[in-house]
């Protein structure tokens, strides 16, 4: 049960000075507006740390790198594996919570964004159960935790394909950077010949616009 201060209960979450719960709620409106801004951001951000798997993109992975069994070159950020493991976890097992306390029906899929749009449905729920603490502190923890593997400058290095310039036998690699970078995305040959009086590779593409010159050159070779 809450503590009782006056004639209002106060906020069951962890403060350095209490805080009275929010009407018909166990926590106050800050632990309640921060658990509502990470649930809605959790799936987001499940989907761009995606971008930062790739612990070779800038050599500046967080965690431990490990060598997958089905592709040896492949090299995973295991900060960002983990942080993407515990979005998952937090939103499936406050669903599966939910299911069971409520004898609710359950998320009719199992994707993220379902997930967390059945939770958003139920949050005053949530917000007034007996983990009511528990829940709001989970998602924000969860949410910054998560932010924290979004490195300004970290890039994803993928391959492509064969070089479609004719006669090149180069391998064709893009390099994704956030949308926050100063750096633009860029994709090269990594067997380009060089600019006799720039000395810069002349097999190479801006991201953006570039796909769509490099997809024709692609789909030309392709049919020679």
């Amino acid at each position: 049960m809450p503590v009782l201060s006056s004639d209002h209960a106060l906020c069951e979450a962890a403060h350095d000075t209490p805080r009275n719960a929010a009407s018909g709620l166990r926590v106050c409106t800050g632990h309640a507006n921060a658990a509502g801004n990470a649930l809605a951001s959790l799936p987001t951000i499940h989907a761009n740390l995606a971008l930062y798997l790739n612990a070779g993109g800038n050599g500046t992975g967080a965690g431990p790198i490990v060598t997958t069994s089905r592709d040896p070159g492949l090299r995973i950020d295991n900060a960002v594996a983990a942080a993407r493991a515990d979005i998952q976890q937090c939103l499936i097992g406050w669903a599966d919570y939910g299911t069971t306390h409520r004898n609710d029906n359950p998320p009719t899929r199992r994707d993220l964004p379902t997930i967390a749009t059945w939770i958003a449905r139920r949050i005053t729920w949530y917000l007034n159960d007996a983990k009511a603490a528990d829940f709001a502190t989970d998602l924000a923890d969860t949410a910054r935790r998560a932010r924290s593997q979004r490195q300004h400058n970290h890039a994803a290095t993928f391959t492509i394909g064969p070089c479609p310039e004719p006669d090149c036998t180069g391998t064709l690699i893009t390099r994704l950077r956030p949308a926050d970078s100063l750096l633009p995305s860029v994709i090269w040959c990594d067997a380009s010949p060089l600019d006799d009086e720039t000395g810069e590779q002349l097999h190479t593409w801006p991201a953006g616009e570039g796909w769509h010159t490099l997809g024709r050159k692609i789909y030309k070779r392709a049919i020679q």
